[in-house]
């Protein structure tokens, strides 16, 4: 899949929109919109603002359990590697 591919020209449906906003949720452990695959229809699009969701700035200031201390450690190359890794598991829910 490319990129810059929209989600909607690849089949995927607004019930699977929401299928996958709720699991991203779930294992982001953050709430997203749900209109999220509408406001970012494309893979990139998407990964930028999961990243965002996943590593918000300020995480180090705020009290932290031991997985956000984790993540916080995350260099950026890192922390888009996992991104990528979570995202490709999540593919396979795709049609």
């Amino acid at each position: 899949m490319a990129p810059h591919a929209r989600l909607f020209d690849l089949g995927v449906s607004s019930l699977t929109a929401l299928a996958l906003r709720t699991r991203f949720q779930r294992e982001l452990a953050c709430e997203l919109s749900p209109t999220l695959l509408f406001d970012h229809p494309s893979l990139d699009g998407l990964a930028e603002r999961l990243l965002a969701a996943a590593f918000p700035t300020g995480v180090a200031d705020t009290p932290v359990d031991a997985r956000a201390r984790e993540v916080a450690a995350l260099t950026e190359v890192e922390a888009e590697a996992e991104l990528a890794r979570r995202l490709e598991h999540l593919r396979r829910y795709l049609p």
